[in-house]
């Protein structure tokens, strides 16, 4: 069963999920990105992030730690995006859809802080109407029916960048070291 509503974005790819499980189904799923029609699971439904979407990353909200790390570091609170969002019903538990410009695409990746994960390339999120194995159900926070997909804000965009850029960068200190030689007797 797909949702009718990510019909209404055609831009979107898509991989295969075993229903009651969030585990794409298949070898090298993600290189193999499928349009809605395609997906033959009568179950679940899995997001293919980043450019096989067209840019989407999705921001995960796993828990109350994240929500206040996002709204401490950014100033946005949670209720107030308007772009497309959903849940699996777990209290302070959320995902959001955003566009990333081109331009940052080949540097982007995956990366967490506080239980807020940025999701991009070689990851997926499981989307409405797909079901868990306790048979909680994903639905919409914010559909594509009422709302637009957004642009990550420039804030939270730069944040990630600079994690990214940090990581590369942590390593390039090299602390310079004396070796003293000594001589042992046998």
């Amino acid at each position: 069963m797909k949702d009718d509503q990510l019909k209404l974005l055609p831009d979107w790819r898509y991989c295969n999920i075993q229903k009651g499980s969030k585990v794409p189904i298949g070898y090298q799923w993600n290189f193999h990105p499928l349009d809605l029609g395609s997906v033959y699971t009568d179950g679940n439904i899995g997001l293919i992030l980043g450019p096989a979407s067209q840019g989407v990353c999705a921001i995960d909200f796993d828990g109350l730690e994240a929500i206040d790390f996002w709204t401490k570091e950014f100033g946005i609170m949670i209720d107030e995006l308007d772009t497309i969002m959903w849940t699996s019903g777990k209290d302070y538990r959320c995902q959001a859809a955003f566009t990333i410009p081109k331009e940052y695409w080949d540097v982007l990746k995956k990366k967490v802080v506080n239980k807020l994960e940025f999701r991009w390339t070689g990851g997926q999120s499981v989307m409405p109407p797909s079901t868990l194995d306790d048979g909680r159900e994903y639905v919409w926070i914010n559909s594509p029916q009422t709302t637009t997909l957004k642009q990550l804000p420039d804030v939270v965009l730069t944040y990630w960048l600079n994690m990214i850029y940090n990581d590369i960068t942590k390593y390039d200190v090299v602390i310079d070291t004396k070796y003293e030689t000594k001589t042992y007797d046998e």
